[in-house]
């Protein structure tokens, strides 16, 4: 049980940087404020019950299954929140916070968990605050759309509501005035109905953030090194192991590059501007081709440069350029396994290459 003393502390210790980025506002607590309202975050995780229409935040649920509730159902209206966290007030955060405890910590509590008067965008806290203040907003609706026969699910600021039977203006009003008499903007121009024959599985955030992830390694080391990382991190069979971190990129963005559209963007921009190719490649393409024969003269070549691996080859390319083939034992491949992406691709290329 949260003490009145212990959240007055917190609040005496609130310190964070304001940091502005285009429209949105950031908010980052100091890292002494940050650990205690990680506390705070542990305190008031098992108080909260999240009804089964909320998916974000929530270990378990994923943006997946928000959208798997209505692949069944043939007209679906999605609906986004303006400005979700930014719309959620201190007094707000007050009343959701004293059906866990007294109006006095209540109080004490909404403003270290609030900055200048709406929860921030930045504290450790914020997630789970949303959904404690949604969650009597989510209830009412979900009472509502259990009378209209409708399905109801959010994830953060994002609802879907849908039905086998075409839904009406009554109830989409309805929705838009229950939404907005609790304290919360609709952003019209990503109201939207959906296409029945949408794919609604999609991507989550883990894999988004993977794929990101493959694509800046692929910018930044080249292809062949991040193709070689791929294929000894994931320890599978390929048809084509020259092009197994292209397909795989493709076949994951492709089905949902109307979702995602600047994922798929980036994947077409990288893929074009940085082919097949590794870091020392990209380097010498850069470099003035009058330096560059100069740079040759300088540094001949040695028969003894690279270091012959132990066992056969595990992937081989063929570019307009140049042959090259990796060769690499399966224990080194498990070693490299472990090294971290933004340890030494580079190196590892040059040790295995001949």
């Amino acid at each position: 049980m949260l003490e009145p003393d212990v959240v007055k502390k917190i609040v005496a210790a609130k310190s964070y940087r304001k940091v502005v980025w285009g429209k949105k506002t950031f908010f980052e607590p100091n890292p002494f404020f940050k650990r205690r309202l990680q506390w705070l975050y542990r305190q008031l995780l098992p108080l909260y019950e999240p009804p089964a229409c909320a998916f974000a935040y929530i270990k378990g649920r994923n943006y997946a299954q928000y959208r798997a509730v209505h692949q069944k159902n043939h007209y679906i209206y999605a609906i986004d929140l303006k400005s979700f966290f930014n719309s959620i007030t201190t007094p707000q955060v007050n009343n959701a916070l004293q059906s866990f405890c007294s109006p006095a910590v209540a109080g004490y509590l909404a403003d270290a968990l609030t900055a200048e008067g709406v929860l921030p965008i930045g504290f450790p806290t914020s997630p789970l605050i949303s959904n404690i203040v949604f969650k009597n907003l989510d209830e009412k609706i979900v009472e509502f759309a259990n009378k209209e026969g409708l399905s109801y699910s959010r994830y953060a600021d994002d609802i879907l509501i849908s039905s086998n039977k075409k839904i009406t203006t009554q109830n989409l009003n309805a929705f838009v005035y229950l939404i907005e008499k609790n304290g919360f903007k609709i952003n019209f121009k990503k109201f939207k109905k959906v296409d029945k024959n949408t794919n609604l599985s999609t991507l989550s955030l883990k894999e988004r953030r993977f794929l990101n992830l493959l694509l800046h390694q692929w910018q930044k080391k080249g292809y062949m090194d991040t193709n070689l990382w791929f294929l000894a991190a994931h320890r599978k069979s390929y048809a084509k192991p020259q092009d197994a971190l292209s397909n795989f990129l493709r076949a994951k963005i492709f089905p949902f590059k109307d979702d995602f559209p600047k994922l798929w963007a980036q994947f077409e921009r990288i893929s074009k501007q940085y082919p097949y190719q590794t870091q020392n490649q990209m380097e010498e393409n850069s470099i003035p081709a009058t330096e560059k024969t100069q740079i040759m003269k300088e540094q001949p070549k040695s028969p003894t440069q690279y270091a012959q691996a132990p066992e056969p080859v595990v992937v081989s390319a063929t570019t307009n350029a140049t042959k090259l083939t990796f060769s690499a034992s399966r224990q080194e491949l498990e070693q490299y396994r472990r090294t971290p992406v933004s340890g030494s691709i580079d190196n590892f290329f040059k040790n295995h290459c001949q």
